[in-house]
């Protein structure tokens, strides 16, 4: 699979730049905001599987989160920002970070930020009477993290040394990798590990090169399911091409699980699943 080259930069040097335009000037500091946001990926505070987030002036966020992992819910490339008098409206689209295929058993595996086709919007309310660069770039300090993300990408997963592809083996309370937080992942196992339970499995949407082509077939994904029945390691371990790889990392970023469990506590385990497109 072909990932998508996608330029990360540091939030605070961002919000520096974007603090620089005369606060009285509302169309230098949209320009400002704009040069020093567009095509960048940031990283939220609060990662969210919404397609849609609302915060006040404060940077508090308005309605009901719906939590995801920072690897699938926690990135957005920025592609338009509009500044009107009461609201900042940054448009962009979702990126996950997925394993690249073969880097399972490496002991420094290589992750990659993909760039999707899913949309998100950020919406933060303004005070319409004063619309200040400096004040916007403190409450977007709110809403997204100043962190190294290519840094944090790098040391996100880390497998066990003597993982295998075959995640399937008899082997029991095997740990196959750790998650950013020494959180361990296992191998399922039925009477000792068991497996996750599926609960909402969302179909992947087709490409219009694929469609075109008649394209159809069967991805092979490789699955890090966490304590909390996320998706939170993604990988393509068999293709398709024509961008339905990327549609099949879309859809099970989405999927949600009954998470598995060892002596009765929840855990994350990695599992093997199979994304079938098919033309009907």
């Amino acid at each position: 699979m072909k990932f998508n080259r996608i330029l990360v930069c540091g939030l605070a040097l961002i919000l520096v730049r974007a603090a620089s335009a005369k606060a009285t000037d509302h169309d230098a500091a949209e320009k400002q905001l704009k040069q020093s946001l567009e095509n960048h990926v940031l990283s939220l505070r609060a990662p969210s599987a919404s397609n849609q987030l609302h915060f006040d002036s404060t940077g508090h966020m308005l309605g009901v989160l719906v939590p995801a992992p920072w690897t699938t819910g926690g990135l957005l490339q920025v592609k338009q920002i509009s500044l009107k008098r009461d609201s900042l409206r940054i448009d962009g689209q979702r990126v996950l970070v997925a394993l690249r295929s073969g880097k399972l058993s490496s002991s420094s595996p290589s992750l990659a930020a993909v760039l999707t086709e899913r949309s998100v919007r950020i919406i933060l309310d303004l005070d319409p009477t004063s619309v200040d660069d400096k004040e916007i770039g403190v409450v977007l300090r709110q809403i997204f993290e100043p962190t190294d993300i290519q840094l944090r990408i790098a040391t996100y997963w880390v497998p066990a040394i003597t993982a295998g592809p075959d995640v399937q083996s008899s082997e029991t309370g095997k740990v196959v990798g750790t998650l950013e937080g020494a959180r361990p992942v296992y191998k399922p196992s039925p009477g000792i590990v068991e497996p996750p339970k599926s609960l909402r499995t969302p179909d992947p949407d087709y490409t219009e090169d694929a469609r075109k082509k008649h394209l159809q077939g069967t991805t092979e994904l490789m699955v890090v399911i966490n304590e909390k029945g996320l998706p939170e390691i993604l990988e393509v371990v068999r293709g398709l091409g024509e961008g339905l790889d990327v549609k099949a990392l879309e859809a099970i970023s989405e999927w949600r699980f009954e998470p598995a469990t060892y002596k009765g506590e929840p855990v994350a385990v990695m599992i093997s699943v199979q994304m079938k497109f098919a033309l009907y």
